[in-house]
């Protein structure tokens, strides 16, 4: 798209589907693609696993041009299975303030962590390999998404039930911290580790369950990207995108 409004298919950017994701997905299934430009190539996180499941991965692919339809898979970065509370799906590459590249993901019930990554390799860190644990709720938080801005890193989520079509509880919360680390608290001060989460958009109108969202920064300012169902069009699953602006404390809201 030229103008984020008019989209249309361009191919697939995993083909073939690498060996080792049907150790985690028997159909081959990859889910929630985030891809990022670093150290002079583009980077796909990408994860494999199936609904309801702990048993994930997250996997890495390269390529030249971030259109491209040959990605260059690098293996996993990061998986879950039993004797692992957490789930490694919802992949969120993030660089700091100070250049360091970090990877948020996790889903439902033991919420959102944080690993640090290989600046020259985008894989798993050797020098730093703790598991940060970001946000956690116990009715389900997944989809992270950490967005810098103006000294802030604020950690964007999707809470409740997804993928119900028009009745869809899913919303998108946000908290925000001086560390990428945290702690992440709402405008409350309830830190997301507690269930805290300040609301920043919920189902209305014809907008039915929005989440899965991520933030970017765009020619005209920071942008939020999500998915919803369209009760003006029999549920029909939908690409949200919407500026994003900021109250005089700090706090985000949806133009």
């Amino acid at each position: 798209s030229s103008d984020r409004t008019t989209f249309t298919a361009d191919g697939s950017a995993m083909s073939p589907i690498p060996s080792w994701v049907y150790n985690y997905s028997s159909s081959g299934d990859l889910w929630a693609p985030d891809v990022v430009y670093a150290n002079g190539v583009y980077r796909q996180y990408y994860a494999a696993s199936t609904f309801g499941s702990n048993t994930s991965a997250i996997g890495l692919a390269t390529a030249s041009t971030a259109n491209s339809n040959s990605w260059s898979d690098q293996g996993i970065v990061i998986s879950s299975g039993s004797g692992v509370s957490y789930n490694a799906i919802d992949p969120a590459p993030v660089q700091d303030a100070s250049g360091n590249w970090w990877l948020s993901f996790g889903s439902w019930s033991d919420g959102i962590h944080l690993v640090r990554l290989n600046n020259s390799t985008g894989k798993r860190s050797s020098s730093n390999t703790t598991i940060y644990h970001l946000a956690q709720r116990s009715n389900g938080i997944e989809g992270s998404f950490i967005y810098y801005y103006n000294g802030y890193y604020y950690l964007f989520a999707s809470i409740d039930n997804c993928c119900q079509g028009d009745s869809s509880t899913y919303r998108i919360v946000v908290g925000r911290s001086s560390s990428i680390t945290g702690p992440y608290l709402d405008r409350g001060g309830i830190n997301m580790l507690n269930g805290g989460g300040t609301i920043l958009l919920s189902s209305h109108s014809n907008i039915n369950g929005p989440g899965g969202q991520s933030v970017y920064t765009d020619s005209d300012g920071p942008i939020i990207d999500y998915h919803y169902y369209d009760g003006n069009n029999s549920g029909t699953p939908t690409l949200g995108i919407n500026r994003l602006g900021f109250t005089s404390d700090g706090w985000p809201y949806i133009e």
